[in-house]
């Protein structure tokens, strides 16, 4: 039995025992530490808006975690009992575990893993950051496919911690960022840590930021809002061929302009998820500092609190910005 973040129907949130499946020589059993917590994406699914999770009650939520090897099957050789790992979801569960099984099993206090879902961690990590290491990697995949460039002008709307980590990456790649959000604090943190210009979009508008810079149009422009609607103001903000990366969880249809997009000629890119290549560069860059992850921490809840960490999230986006669950 192990304790688990449990979504028992939309909208709510409980913590309660689970039974275990029995482990394969390919997994390992692993004693969480602490669990990052995916704003968008986990509330979506916890209004049973997220497509991938539609009525999938009653369900685990939560994909990205750090913990300690408790136990390694005879299949596993590189990993070691009390070897700290990062781990992207997934566990094993009784069949008698009545939870739903699109389940992603994140938030869960011990798990029986795959082997192909567990990441050594470097020396030096904190395991705080860390736990949301998979929402870096999100960040770095949506610039990677856009290919943005040293010198070009890349504008970020919403500075949750995609954004953020999005701006991280394009400015790693030399670009000039600029990132607009309607919280105070995220656009406050925002220029702290990952853009170069950040505004709260009341203050200032895309349009007069870019032009004090001298700039008329971004050669990319990356959304994380999740607004169907925003896909207009990216166009405008791009130049002709210029690049649209829809980085947000979009659970309302996007209607795109033919004729607009066409004269300009634009690229929109749709990332999902990420790469292991960038989850395990990610976690290097938390211990040397090129990924600025651990200043964005706004709440840190023990996991019996999980109903009122999200309960921050939900209703509260205004004070909160990185939320993770501790566990041991």
């Amino acid at each position: 039995m192990t304790k688990a973040v449990v979504f028992d129907m939309p909208l709510k949130v409980s913590v309660r025992e689970v039974p275990l499946g029995d482990p394969t020589p390919d997994d390992l059993v692993i004693r969480t530490t602490y669990s990052g917590i995916s704003i968008g994406t986990e509330t979506w699914a916890l209004k049973n808006r997220y497509k991938g999770l539609l009525n999938a009650f009653p369900q685990i939520p939560g994909y990205q975690r750090c913990g300690i090897v408790d136990w390694v099957g005879e299949n596993v050789k590189d990993l070691k009992v009390g070897d700290r790992v990062f781990v992207r979801g997934r566990s094993r569960l009784a069949p008698e575990a009545n939870i739903h099984p699109a389940s992603w099993c994140g938030h869960m206090g011990l798990s029986v893993t795959p082997r192909t879902c567990v990441y050594p961690l470097p020396d030096g990590t904190d395991d705080v950051p860390a736990s949301l290491a998979v929402l870096a990697a999100v960040g770095c995949l949506g610039v990677k496919m856009a290919k943005v460039q040293k010198g070009e002008t890349v504008v970020v709307f919403g500075q949750g911690l995609i954004g953020q980590m999005s701006a991280q990456a394009a400015k790693r790649c030399g670009a000039t960022v600029f990132a607009f959000d309607l919280v105070p604090l995220r656009a406050k943190m925002s220029r702290l840590y990952s853009a170069d210009f950040a505004f709260k979009v009341s203050e200032m508008s895309p349009k007069d930021a870019l032009a004090q810079q001298g700039l008329e149009f971004a050669d990319v422009v990356v959304d994380t809002t999740g607004k169907a609607e925003m896909f207009d103001t990216c166009l405008e903000l791009i130049r002709q061929h210029g690049r649209i990366v829809l980085q947000g969880y979009y659970p309302d249809p996007i209607v795109i302009d033919f004729h607009e997009t066409h004269i300009k000629r634009a690229a929109v890119f749709f990332p999902c998820g990420w790469d292991g290549e960038d989850l395990v560069a990610m976690l290097h860059g938390m211990v040397d500092g090129t990924c600025q992850m651990a200043p964005l921490i706004t709440h840190v809840f023990a996991a019996d609190d999980a109903p009122q960490a999200y309960e921050v999230a939900l209703n509260r986006p205004e004070e909160c910005l990185g939320i993770v669950l501790k566990w041991t």
